[in-house]
């Protein structure tokens, strides 16, 4: 398989003022987040003291400013990129504070019914922290949906990869927030069985160990997780019942016709689906991507992108 890409082009924020439209370069000082809300792509970027929420303007390349999150004075500053993901109703976004607290952003544009909300909808934010959690982590954390469940994992300041499920349909302000122990590390390839309840309690993915936050994706009701190891190698893990449990981690090594080929990263690898398949991306001085085969379990060696259109 060949991988194509197209020219990056730079995201241009519209502004108007006085009747007329300026278009401005959208400035990210940490990597940002995007996720669709329907036909609609929305993107999320930390610049400076603040995380800027845009939404494409429709038949434009050009972007709107929708939503800003500033920290008040005095406040714990915003230290990390901010994550965000479609949820069943609308809107999961994620960041962290100096202070090692998590704060969890939620957009409801649907009620419970599936029905569009009558009333404006706004934000509803819930901060996570050592006071009321026990939580604190210095990474961004990462909001994903199964089954109508948002789970939030973050990797505590251990470096244990920790998984939260908010229960259907609960209000963040109602959700009990505790801890669990246990931790091994991710390069003994241990299996994990955290028996992660649909309560709201913290559970230890364990068998998971990592200085960076993971990244998910979910193709066919399997819930697929990737991970930076310690030993800079990318493992990965699935759980067919909503993270409730996971399979063994195992180091992703690809046989090759003439050797074995170990996926190694310098920075934590995204996953996403695509036309049915899962691709994943990592970076070694160069950006790499490769491929889940689901009928054989196994990984493609990972190529380079080549330029040009496919």
């Amino acid at each position: 398989m060949l991988y194509r890409r197209q020219t990056p082009s730079q995201l241009l924020q519209r502004v108007e003022a006085n009747g007329s439209a300026t278009f401005n370069p959208i400035a990210a000082t940490k990597a940002p987040s995007l996720t669709w809300l329907g036909d609609q792509a929305v993107v999320a970027v930390t610049n400076g003291s603040s995380v800027n929420v845009y939404e494409n303007i429709a038949n434009s390349l050009s972007w709107q400013l929708a939503s800003t999150f500033t920290p008040a004075a005095g406040d714990a500053a915003i230290d990390t990129a901010p994550v965000l993901a479609t949820t069943d109703t609308g809107l999961a976004l994620t960041y962290g504070t100096s202070d090692g607290a998590i704060n969890l952003q939620r957009l409801d544009l649907l009620d419970a019914n599936g029905q569009l909300n009558d009333t404006n909808p706004s934000w509803l934010q819930t901060t996570l922290n050592l006071a009321n959690t026990g939580l604190d982590s210095t990474l961004a954390s990462v909001p994903l949906v199964v089954n109508g469940t948002l789970l939030l994992s973050n990797v505590r300041t251990d470096n244990a990869i920790w998984l939260n499920a908010i229960p259907v349909n609960d209000a963040p302000s109602s959700s009990s927030w505790k801890n669990s122990s246990g931790q091994q590390s991710v390069s003994n390839g241990d299996a994990i069985d955290p028996q992660l309840s649909r309560t709201s309690s913290w559970q230890n993915l364990e068998g998971g160990l990592s200085p960076y936050a993971p990244a998910f994706a979910v193709l066919n009701g399997v819930l697929y997780a990737a991970v930076q190891g310690e030993n800079n190698g990318i493992w990965w893990s699935t759980s067919k019942d909503g993270g409730q449990s996971w399979q063994a981690w195992q180091e992703i090594i690809v046989d090759s016709v003439n050797a074995d080929f170990t996926y190694t990263t310098t920075s934590p690898p995204t996953l996403a689906v695509y036309n049915d398949t899962l691709y994943l991306g990592y970076v070694n001085q160069q950006f790499f991507l490769g491929y889940f085969d689901e009928s054989s379990g196994d990984w493609s060696a990972a190529q380079m992108p080549v330029s040009g259109n496919k």
